[in-house]
């Protein structure tokens, strides 16, 4: 049985916010294809939130900010 998917909990994302996940990628100094095995999904859906196409779960992008918040945090320990 599939996971049932809560539509209210999906937004689109400002360039701001499109540019912010490109920059925080690039200072974590990490590829697409590192943060969406971190992730657990496709490189494509890295791609598209980074290309500001289509909608994502609030949940999913609070986990990704967290995670690059993380990498910078202990980047240079």
């Amino acid at each position: 049985m599939g996971r049932i998917r809560d539509h209210n909990n999906y937004i689109d994302l400002t360039i701001d916010q499109v540019e912010q996940l490109k920059v925080l990628r690039k200072m974590a100094n990490i590829s697409v294809s590192e943060i969406s095995r971190y992730m657990g999904c496709s490189d494509n859906k890295i791609g598209t939130l980074e290309r500001g196409k289509g909608k994502v779960d609030k949940d999913f992008l609070d986990r990704l900010l967290k995670r690059y918040n993380l990498i910078l945090k202990y980047k240079d320990k």
